[in-house]
């Protein structure tokens, strides 16, 4: 798969923020909207590797096109609520979030909010960060016509179950376990979210990058990682193919779903190579999304003035389908 396939219009103008945008499939993804105009936000852990990305990116960058960094351990809900308040204050429009950040952690963990750490850093602080920003995307997408939602998930989350009762726990939690849960919360979250934002301008879809050895992930988290993609070797090609995929070409569906006019009004879809694949059952379930829902506010004490609110019709429909704005 080629990674200068041709769709992608120039960005001038428009504001994307990128989280884990430092390296990997992050920092290709804001590459390549940077050096088409964009303005480019990303996020990281670590202040000095941000700072080399970001002067980095800024060469990189075309047009209008520029970047800055901002830090955040998504660990903490706290550095992650902070963090959605320096975006306010710095973006007046956010375009584009792309929600890359992602870790695996071979032995699991609780954080000091006193969550299972995978699942906090893979989809609590998206949650949080996309409900905190709601009011600047719908303000974008009143002015400019659309802005964009894009969740990185995995092919993983056809592992998981939603197993909530293990949320606050470490026990009988795996690191794989834990990852392929956080991917399926990944794909929960993303379908009712695009259900909320319904009828805003406002869209929300969710990918599988493919297994990007290189990444930060796999660095910090190798043997796990590398165990997990090392079962791969086994099947074939023809599923594989689907997987193991180099930095370059794992950027490709992010960038097509944050810049592409052809899923222009697209949402509540699952991605895989630009095409729209179908999810999991429980990806797929109405109440399990809008359960998750609530516990991910509860866990993170985020009020029902911060969250996106549910549309007047929320009855009606489901997400995952094949649709438009």
């Amino acid at each position: 798969m080629s990674s200068t396939r041709a769709g992608t219009p120039r960005l001038d103008g428009r504001t994307a923020v990128v989280t884990g945008g430092t390296d990997g499939i992050g920092f290709e993804t804001a590459r390549r909207l940077a050096a088409r105009g964009a303005r480019v936000v990303v996020t990281g852990r670590d202040p000095a590797k941000g700072g080399r990305a970001a002067a980095a990116l800024r060469e990189a960058a075309t047009g209008d096109g520029g970047a800055s960094f901002l830090s955040a351990d998504f660990a903490s809900q706290a550095e992650v609520r902070d963090l959605a308040a320096r975006v306010d204050r710095e973006v007046d429009r956010l375009d584009v979030f792309v929600s890359n950040a992602g870790a695996w952690f071979a032995d699991p963990e609780l954080t000091d909010d006193g969550v299972e750490a995978t699942f906090a850093v893979n989809h609590l602080a998206p949650f949080l960060l996309v409900n905190l920003l709601s009011d600047r995307l719908r303000e974008t997408a009143a002015e400019a016509g659309e802005a964009r939602v894009v969740v990185v998930s995995s092919e993983l989350h056809r592992n998981a179950r939603m197993e909530f009762r293990k949320l606050r726990s470490v026990h009988e939690v795996t690191g794989r376990g834990a990852y392929a849960r956080s991917k399926l919360a990944n794909v929960l979250f993303t379908f009712e979210a695009a259900e909320r934002l319904r009828g805003t301008g406002v869209t929300a879809n969710c990918l599988h990058p493919g297994a990007v050895l290189g990444t930060s992930l796999s660095r910090e988290y190798g043997g796990a990682v590398r165990a997990a993609v090392s079962v791969l070797d086994t099947l074939p090609d023809s599923f594989t193919s689907r997987f193991a995929k180099t930095v370059s070409e794992g950027a490709d569906t992010p960038v097509y779903l944050a810049a592409s006019p052809e899923v222009e009004g697209v949402t509540g879809e699952y991605f895989v190579d630009r095409a729209v694949e179908r999810p999991s059952a429980t990806a797929r379930d109405e109440r399990t999304r809008r359960r998750l829902w609530t516990v991910s506010a509860d866990l993170t004490a985020l009020s029902p003035a911060e969250q996106i609110p549910p549309r007047p019709d929320d009855d009606a429909g489901t997400a995952g389908g094949n649709r438009s704005q």
